[in-house]
């Protein structure tokens, strides 16, 4: 009868073992099934990038520098322009300095990281803004927007497609091209993840997005009074349309900007900022109907018939 009793009570611990284990591991699941990681931007040129400053940015970020142009009057009204303040670092010399718990993908083929240094010379509403310097899509930034050859999708919808540059992207439309430059993104985006080194400072970091209306939208990524790297990943709200109700459904976000922001009374000496792999995580998924392929290949269609008209009036 003991023995009894004791080997239901193993089997019992075992089992409430066994279940606990598997709500842990449905738990740590960190995003929804179906949704892809996809590196937007590796940093790996610093002329895919803009920098920006508010108004009392130092002139120059080292004192002793400063004191020396100010001994005459032409260098003293002299600023240092914006693009000696940030810089690509190549984690292939050092690759202590590359963040440790990335993608050991992301370490060896895109060993960079995006350095910024900033100084202002009083407290404030200072802010540091980074943006692309010329429009492009999400994971191919060596290419301009106006350089691509667009294609239509000939394969399944519910794939993934690199060839395809973006589904549902119009160049003719002119909502478009309403932001001076940005990244258009893949497809829905679901969360955008960022690596950042802390500067040890209350600095607020913010990501700006436009959605196919022309709105745009500030999404909070937190605070950088960390020190370090740490992947900073924020879901995108659904409050910020990604579909419409007419076709086509699905209208992606375009990227607009960075933008770090002190707190009022934030000291306002130099800090060092270094940005890494910034990535989406995107939901490819739709679910399919009859007659899809005419959605996403309106253009194609069109344009052959035109071509179909001009030789029959001919």
């Amino acid at each position: 009868m003991i023995r009894t009793i004791s080997v239901f009570i193993a089997t019992s611990l075992l089992v409430v073992m066994l279940c606990d284990t598997l709500v842990l591991a449905e738990d740590t699941e960190p995003y929804k099934t179906g949704v892809r990681t996809m590196l937007v931007d590796p940093f790996k040129d610093t002329e895919q990038w803009t920098l920006k400053f508010s108004k009392f940015r130092s002139r120059y970020f080292a004192p002793a520098i400063k004191q020396e142009a100010e001994t005459d009057i032409a260098e003293k009204q002299s600023r240092e322009p914006n693009k000696l303040w940030y810089m690509i670092v190549d984690g292939s010399k050092y690759p202590e300095i590359l963040p440790p718990n990335a993608l050991p993908a992301y370490r060896d083929e895109h060993p960079y990281i995006l350095g910024i240094k900033a100084r202002f010379d009083f407290p404030g509403q200072n802010w540091i803004i980074l943006e692309p310097s010329y429009s492009r899509i999400s994971s191919k930034p060596d290419i301009k927007i106006d350089q691509i050859k667009w294609k239509s999708q000939s394969k399944d919808p519910n794939q993934l497609d690199e060839t395809v540059v973006a589904d549902y992207f119009d160049p003719s439309d002119s909502r478009i091209w309403q932001s001076p430059y940005f990244i258009y993104m893949y497809r829905q985006t679901v969360y955008l993840s960022l690596w950042v080194w802390g500067c040890a400072k209350r600095y607020n970091l913010d990501a700006y997005f436009e959605d196919y209306n022309g709105i745009v939208h500030k999404v909070s990524m937190g605070s950088l009074n960390f020190r370090g790297w740490r992947k900073i990943t924020v879901k995108i709200p659904t409050s910020i349309p990604q579909a419409s109700k007419s076709t086509p459904l699905k209208r992606a976000l375009k990227f607009l900007r960075f933008k770090i922001s002190s707190e009022l009374d934030e000291d306002p000496g130099a800090f060092y900022l270094y940005f890494a792999y910034m990535e989406a995580l995107f939901n490819p998924l739709e679910l399919p109907y009859h007659g899809q392929y005419l959605e996403v290949n309106n253009r194609e269609i069109w344009s052959e018939g035109a071509k179909y008209e001009n030789k029959t009036t001919q």
